[in-house]
């Protein structure tokens, strides 16, 4: 649903909430309110510069006759034009959120915007968020650019196929070269046309992640290493099924096999990502650099800057025997570690594009989770 925001109707909205205090409460609005919150609509709020408030617009209510808004603190969506009010120290920002269906947070569509509402993936950072001074060494390391951070788009990234009650069915057979880890086969709807994640098995080693959302809208088929290797066929070195309206953490623990496994169907090296979760986790999709980032993006830190142990939500690392520098003052950053982009910094002063301004947004409203390792 689209909206054009209007500044009087803003400045009534900021007022009432700025004079109601914060937490979960009713405050009073005209009918004018009353009809423009026919959406769910997010508000962020920032004074000279900073954010003084963020809230959910769920809607009005009727009580007593009278007209009512409510408005809780959980955040969905920063991405929006920004307006002056007043004398223009104030600038609210007020966001259109999808309509809500069954099964995702807040009730969204799970195949769309995955995940609980209390999955770490959607959780936004609060106003009293604690961050680590800018000299603090993992501070120091993720915004050291000598080893490289990109954007994995074509190559190491996560293909996503969507699969129907019409698709082919395809057999995974699922295998793990060390012993005590389960073995044998998946058979699943599957796209003809899905392939795995470059680069290719003839450029030597690759991660090949695979993802396939079942028919049922509720379970993603997750894969690494998978391999097609003729007409329906495949070959894996780790499957989980993963729900998308559970956490997308905690699918797997340490490197196992003892006590490994959190899942019946799990099969090799069972969780497809390091960190122990879901792939779909802090995936940049299709539309998001348009319409928003709703939810934390995943990093994967280089090599050298990777130490051990992991920290929550994660529950494994990436082969910390392969961190060069495992335990050095060099080597700061762990798995599972959150960064955000301090809500200090004015995003529109960067001078980045229209894509770059959305990542930026993501980052200062829900961070970032380190995830896998980055051999550059």
């Amino acid at each position: 649903m689209s909206w054009t925001p209007n500044a009087a109707l803003l400045s009534e909205i900021v007022a009432a909430v700025q004079s109601a205090g914060t937490g979960e409460e009713r405050y009073d609005a005209s009918a004018a309110v009353r009809d423009a919150m026919t959406a769910r609509r997010a508000l962020i709020v920032e004074q000279g510069g900073v954010e003084v408030l963020r809230a959910v617009v769920t809607g009005a209510m009727a009580i007593d006759g009278s007209e009512y808004l409510t408005v809780d603190g959980n955040i969905e969506s920063t991405t929006a034009s920004e307006f002056d009010l007043g004398d223009g120290s104030l600038v609210a920002r007020l966001v259109d959120l999808p309509q809500t269906t069954t099964g995702g947070a807040s009730g969204r569509d799970p195949t769309l915007w995955p995940f609980a509402v209390g999955s770490p993936w959607n959780w936004p950072i609060g106003s009293g968020a604690q961050l680590a001074s800018a000299s603090d060494a993992a501070t120091t390391r993720v915004r050291d650019l000598s080893e490289g951070w990109n954007v994995n788009s074509a190559n190491w990234s996560m293909p996503v196929y969507y699969a129907t009650n019409g698709d082919p069915l395809q057999t995974f057979a699922v295998t793990a070269p060390n012993a005590g880890f389960r073995t044998g086969t998946v058979t699943l709807r599957c796209p003809s046309s899905a392939i795995s994640a470059p680069p290719d098995w003839s450029t030597g080693y690759t991660d090949a992640h695979l993802c396939i959302i079942d028919p049922d809208g509720q379970t993603a088929h997750e894969f690494w290493r998978a391999k097609k290797i003729g007409t329906n066929a495949w070959t894996a070195e780790a499957y989980t099924p993963v729900a998308l309206n559970g956490s997308g953490f905690a699918l797997v623990t340490d490197y196992g096999p003892t006590s490994y496994y959190t899942h019946a169907a799990q099969l090799g090296y069972g969780g497809t990502r390091a960190f122990g979760g879901s792939q779909l986790g802090g995936l940049i999709r299709t539309g998001e650099l348009t319409n928003g980032i709703k939810h934390a993006l995943a990093l994967a830190a280089p090599k050298p800057f990777l130490s051990s142990p992991w920290v929550w939500p994660a529950t494994r690392d990436d082969y910390p025997t392969s961190y060069p520098n495992n335990g050095a003052g060099t080597a700061a950053i762990r798995c599972g570690q959150l960064f955000v982009l301090p809500k200090s910094i004015n995003v529109a002063s960067l001078g980045l594009d229209a894509k770059g301004t959305i990542i930026a947004r993501a980052l200062q409203d829900y961070g970032a989770y380190i995830v896998d390792m980055a051999d550059t």
